[in-house]
This record gives C-alpha cells, structure tokens and sequence, in this order.
C-alpha cells in the first residue's frame, strides 16, 4: 500500500529521478535568475532609425540588413551578437544593454 500522498509521490519520483533535492528558495532563485534574462524592451521605429548608424560603428559584423530585419526587436538583435560574435546570451544581453539606451516606464 502507498503511504504517500499523490503530492508527495510526485515530488519523491521528481527528486529521485533528478538525484537531487530542490527547495522552494532554489526554486525562486533560479525563476529570479530566469527572469534576470528577459530581453529588453524593443525600441520604437525613430528609436531604432536613430540607433541604425552607430550600431554599424559598435558592432562591424553585423550588416545593415541584418539590423533592418530585426526591425528594432531587443531579442533579435541580442540573437544577431551572439551568432555573430560568439556571444553567450548574457555576454550579447550585456552589450546591448551598455549601447543601446532603454526608455524609462512611465
């Protein structure tokens, strides 16, 4: 007879599986770290016009068409830094944010 609630059971089969035991701190700190990787917000189209010249300066191996295609999308663009420049997410994320200004939330 199984002495586990249907709860329990699952969490048990979880851990054992995995060979490890999470807490609900891990949990969150691992959301909180997951969050932390969001990609920025994407820039409006005189934004992005503006920004089209000096990206070309900063980062030469990226095309003018490779920037038009992004059409201002945070995301791609940090996608473009790391294809390009062999970037991790957080090394592409991380130069993006110190070049491109993000507008403050009202």
């Amino acid at each position: 007879m199984n002495t586990e609630s249907p709860a329990d059971n699952g969490a048990t089969r979880l851990t054992a599986k995995l060979g490890q035991k999470f807490d609900a701190l891990e949990v969150k700190q691992r959301l909180e770290r997951r969050m932390e990787k969001t990609p920025p917000p994407d820039m409006d189209a005189a934004a992005f016009a503006a920004l089209r010249a000096p990206a070309r300066a900063w980062w030469l191996l990226l095309s003018d068409q490779d920037l038009a295609a992004t059409e201002g999308h945070a995301a791609a663009i940090i996608h473009l830094l790391e294809d390009r420049y062999a970037y991790t997410y957080d090394q592409a994320r991380a130069e993006y944010l110190s070049r491109v200004p993000i507008a403050e939330s009202p």
